[in-house]
């Protein structure tokens, strides 16, 4: 029996890693879409000469991409490993 309560405390112990972790990837994801949308409403005001930001909101926006893109392919692993 203490064979298996051992594994069974290692699996939950996995489980509310796996939670905690999750739930840090929601919050980051949250703040990445609420940078888009900051950036998105900066760009429909125009402020400033748009040639001048274009380049760095290009790069900023191919960042955020990948950032999001990394977040996903994490969130997805978590999920297949919980299976």
């Amino acid at each position: 029996m203490a064979g298996e309560c051992g594994y069974h405390c290692l699996n939950e112990e996995r489980i509310r890693t796996l939670e905690q972790n999750h739930s840090e990837t929601k919050v980051y994801v949250k703040a990445i879409k609420e940078d888009l949308t900051e950036i998105k409403a900066d760009l429909k005001k125009g402020n400033g000469d748009s040639r001048t930001w274009s380049p760095i909101v290009l790069e900023l926006i191919k960042a955020l991409t990948t950032a999001l893109t990394v977040i996903g392919a994490i969130v997805g692993a978590l999920k297949l490993i919980e299976r």
